[in-house]
């Protein structure tokens, strides 16, 4: 049959993802009559190999089934998945809904994609077969060719080991730790100790980087490198990534990490499996394999590649000490690699919260003042450092040091849950009130168990029970939904993840919400700010009423009245607007971001004197929310008569968070309008010293 739907293979990564989806799709549409396409994108913002699937697939494949008029987004939102389809449909209506024009597309590139009625056994050599039916290049054809002829039927195992830029220190990829991406080399040392000792099997081992390939091939001259089977001579780059994978496939075995798309596309090529090394080693060859690592990290440090290869190291090394009872094995490593010159940012996050667990507050803070000294690679970088120094402040009964770190974690990465926990129980306990904090209703402040084992432990050290009680449900003070982020965003870091304002995930906090706060759904409150929530998330005839509502039931509530304001504002009635920002600021007793939000308001509608006042008067009020001091330079900066207080303001937002981009920016802004260049230089030049770009500073009065 010719069905009128199409079913289309649509992935934007890497060429085994794209691979693997083409292969389902295809085998789908050859079993079933449906017209097969493929999306490639192959835009500037791909990998440059990517760019070119015309050096891998042949021009008659590529004009027969490349699909160029629907884009990504559209196959993706317009189109049926197939990788998971309900069991409730049987064939015959899968082939109706085709036949009535329903495009389809898979996704999948981790396993063979059976529908409801069809069996894995089958599926998985229907897959493989799939290949036969894909036309490549004439050298890429050949060199299969030759990959079949050289192997034969030689017993292979297949080892896959891929590094990529997160061990190159000079990538940004390499500036963060990936544990689930990351297996230690030692790892596959002990398997393949294991599998030397117990089959005759060749390995070969399938890795992009050359110095893990060398290391792996001194163990047994039965260890092989890949490219003993792939000649790479006059190969394109995406010919020989496909062929490793091709000739990967040709092995019994592929043992690699349980994630890894270009090791389980090879699986599908062979119609085999990977087995996931991480899970495979037993308990005794994992602790040999640690106690290895141990002893290299701490005596053979030049066994790695590079400071980043051996960066990712850590998070193993550590989680292997803790459950040996010797955390301070790992934290003294960890340190000495500090003291010696490593570099890469989370070195200082590991730490600061080792020294929490440690109980040693007057470290964990000293790792916050050697991370002063140092750049801030991102914006988002080296929050944890300064939340866990916090929590070692707070446990040591040392509240407005942990009040200023919790601030400077929370600008850098507002979002984060360590974050987010600290300025809760640091809310909770009445350390930080007044004008040195984002207010939030005490009733929206919770206490709950803390169900993450990282939780667990910050809880037993800021809630130490008496002995004989029972702390088997710690419990942590936590303000939910990001209510304090939410209610003060113009007041917050500019780096906000782009979820924070997805309307589809807006619309999943209001469900949680409703859930969290039912028995008090009916208070004035909680309504208005439920209703505030519903107005970002695009449904004001739900929103506004609940606000208005609220505003008649409570019109002496700050917060009530605050967002009563926005809603004014919202709709184009500035008059309104501002005299309840006014109330609202007056009804909170002239709280810091009560009063910055009404002068911001009043910047924007041009009431440039009385803006000015307020934020003169906010220069005076001692607080650590570094937003708040760049919004306070960034309107004083534009008055003569304030430019040199807004100079100080400035100063001390790039104290609190000194390498931090956006504090640095304001800074120099500033002393360019005060015509101090050589200062303002030495700002941009420490910054094309840290081979980060200065940029320029981005005023939210603008915005």
């Amino acid at each position: 049959m010719t069905a009128a739907g199409s079913i289309f293979a649509s992935r934007n990564d890497r060429m085994g993802g794209r691979l693997g989806a083409i292969l389902n799709a295809k085998r789908i549409a050859d079993d079933y009559g449906i017209r097969f396409r493929f999306a490639w994108s192959d835009h500037d913002n791909v990998s440059p190999e990517l760019r070119h699937p015309e050096t891998l697939f042949s021009a008659g494949f590529l004009e027969q089934y490349r699909e160029f008029e629907r884009g990504y987004g559209d196959i993706q939102q317009n189109t049926v998945l197939v990788d998971n389809m309900s069991g409730t449909i049987d064939r015959d209506g899968f082939l109706q809904m085709v036949a009535s024009g329903t495009d389809l597309r898979s996704n999948e590139s981790m396993r063979a994609v059976a529908l409801p009625w069809e069996t894995w056994h089958e599926i998985g050599a229907r897959v493989a077969a799939t290949l036969d039916t894909v036309e490549f290049v004439p050298e890429v054809t050949e060199a299969m060719a030759r990959i079949r002829d050289r192997l034969g039927n030689a017993e292979l195992v297949a080892y896959h080991l891929r590094r990529g830029d997160i061990i190159n220190p000079n990538s940004r990829a390499s500036n963060v730790l990936w544990p689930s991406k990351y297996v230690p080399r030692v790892f596959y040392e002990e398997h393949i100790a294991r599998m030397l000792r117990e089959t005759s099997a060749r390995i070969v081992i399938f890795s992009d980087s050359d110095h893990e390939v060398r290391a792996f091939s001194r163990l047994s001259d039965r260890v092989i490198p890949a490219s003993d089977l792939v000649v790479d001579s006059g190969l394109t780059e995406l010919q020989r990534d496909f062929l490793q994978m091709y000739a990967m496939s040709r092995c019994s075995q592929i043992i690699a990490p349980g994630a890894s798309a270009f090791s389980s596309v090879a699986a599908i090529l062979g119609n085999s499996r990977v087995v996931d090394i991480t899970t495979d080693l037993t308990d005794a060859e994992r602790e040999s394999a640690l106690n290895r690592l141990t002893t290299r990290l701490r005596e053979t440090p030049d066994d790695f590649s590079s400071s980043a290869d051996l960066g990712q190291n850590f998070p193993e090394l550590i989680a292997f000490h803790e459950r040996q009872g010797t955390p301070e094995v790992a934290r003294d490593i960890l340190r000495q690699h500090l003291d010696d010159g490593f570099a890469l940012p989370y070195i200082y996050d590991l730490l600061a919260e080792e020294y929490f667990k440690a109980n040693d507050a007057d470290a964990a803070i000293g790792i916050v003042d050697l991370l002063r000294g140092r750049p801030i690679l991102a914006d988002l970088a080296n929050s944890p450092a300064y939340v866990w120094a916090g929590f070692a402040a707070l446990a040591a009964n040392r509240p407005q040091v942990a009040a200023r770190l919790a601030h400077v974690g929370h600008w850098l990465q507002p979002i984060l849950p360590l974050s987010r926990i600290l300025i809760s129980e640091l809310e909770a306990a009445g350390h930080i009130s007044g004008n040195n904090h984002y207010p939030v209703a005490p009733e929206f402040v919770t206490y709950r168990p803390a169900v993450i084992a990282r939780f667990n432990q910050i809880s037993t050290r800021l809630h130490p029970q008496p002995d004989g009680a029972d702390n088997s449900q710690p419990q942590l003070n936590f303000i939910p939904f990001e209510i304090e982020v939410r209610d003060w965003a113009r007041l917050q870091s500019t780096r906000l993840p782009a979820q924070f304002n997805n309307i589809a995930n807006l619309k999943k906090i209001i469900g949680f919400f409703h859930s969290a706060f039912r028995r008090t759904l009916d208070q004035p409150q909680t309504r208005s700010f439920l209703g505030q929530l519903h107005i970002q998330a695009e449904e004001p005839d739900v929103g506004i009423p609940m606000i208005e509502s609220a505003l008649v039931d409570a019109p002496e509530d700050p917060f009530v009245q605050i967002r009563f304001a926005r809603l004014e504002m919202q709709r184009d009635n500035p008059p309104k607007a501002l005299a309840a920002y006014e109330k609202a600021a007056d009804l909170s007793g002239s709280q810091i971001c009560f009063r910055a939000e009404f002068g911001l308001e009043l910047l924007k509608q041009e009431e440039k004197q009385k803006a000015a006042e307020i934020f003169t008067e906010l220069a005076g009020i001692k607080h650590h929310m570094v937003e708040l001091h760049i919004l306070t330079a960034d309107v004083l900066r534009r008055r003569v008569a304030t430019r040199e207080l807004a100079l100080s303001v400035a100063a001390y937002a790039d104290a609190l968070v000194p390498g931090g981009l956006r504090t640095s920016q304001v800074y120099r802004k500033v002393l360019e309008q005060l015509d101090r260049q050589y200062e303002a230089d030495y700002i941009r030049d420490r910054f094309l010293l840290w081979q980060r770009t200065p940029g320029r500073f981005t005023s939210r009065i603008n915005v």
